[in-house]
This record gives C-alpha cells, structure tokens and sequence, in this order.
C-alpha cells in the first residue's frame, strides 16, 4: 500500500506542471517590426525588379529585387537617362548589394 501512495505521489509531481502549462495548441500572438522608409529612402514598388550594373538594360543584371524592398539613392550621382528615355538611379539595396542601378518607374522615394 505504501508502494502505491508513492507511485501515485510520484505522478502527480510528474503530471501536475504538464497541466498547468500552456497547451502546444494553444494560440500564440507574435509581433512584426515593420520598417518604414526614412528621408532619402525609396522602396522598391514591384516584384522581379532587375537591378543593374549600370543605367540601362544594355548593363548586366545582377539580381532581382521585389516589392517593399528598401533601397538607398546614391544622392551624389544623378540619375541617367539612357536613349530609350527611361531615368536609373544609382544606390544601395539596404542589406543587399552596393553601387547597382534599378530604374526609377519601380521605386517610391520619400
């Protein structure tokens, strides 16, 4: 008999935390931090945007960008418009590739 109270002791020890925890299925509630563009940044407006080696699409693709992604106009560089009337404008893909090149239809500026 002392054997059993024991045992039983010992199951309630073992099962009672696992009753007071939450539930694996219970729901859950996560937090996003969403970044907002600051002055000076643009992001980009469409997805499989090509950015370039330089201003045009006669220059290399390196990659596709996509919409919501930020990137940083190299201020001190103008824009350039190549013959076929389209305007580039030269920056940085925030955590991305530096110095490339991403036509300005597909960018919202601040």
């Amino acid at each position: 008999m002392r054997k059993m109270a024991m045992v039983a002791a010992a199951m309630a020890t073992a099962v009672l935390p696992l009753a007071l925890s939450t539930p694996a299925w219970a729901a859950t509630t996560t937090s996003a931090t969403v970044v907002q563009p600051a002055d000076g940044l643009c992001t980009v407006t469409a997805n499989s945007v090509r950015y370039r080696t330089g201003p045009g699409t006669g220059y290399t693709a390196l990659g596709l960008v996509y919409a919501g992604t930020l990137f940083f106009p190299d201020h001190t560089a103008p824009a350039d418009r190549p013959k076929d009337g389209t305007t580039w404008v030269n920056g940085s893909i925030v955590q991305g590739a530096s110095n490339v090149w991403i036509r300005q239809d597909y960018l919202s500026c601040q």
